[in-house]
């Protein structure tokens, strides 16, 4: 999530459109969140391979607190009223 930060000041530099870096930073999320979820399952694997299924429960919570994170530090822009 860290490398986020220079990827956003470079496309709110180039293209200071707030839908365009809206974009980059959903895409970045996005391939975080994916990479996560891809090192989740293999840890999971190793650790407990009798389970068949993941656990989705603590993906979605993950997923919440990556939400809640972006929007704190005003990654995403919008506002729940």
């Amino acid at each position: 999530m860290i490398a986020s930060i220079p990827v956003n000041w470079f496309f709110a530099s180039a293209v200071p459109h707030p839908g365009f870096v809206l974009l980059i930073n959903l895409v970045v999320f996005a391939g975080v969140g994916v990479a996560m979820i891809d090192v989740f399952n293999r840890v999971m694997r190793r650790l407990d391979p009798q389970r068949g299924s993941t656990p989705t429960w603590w993906l979605m919570l993950v997923g919440i607190i990556g939400c809640e994170l972006f929007y704190f530090f005003g990654l995403l822009g919008f506002s729940i009223t």
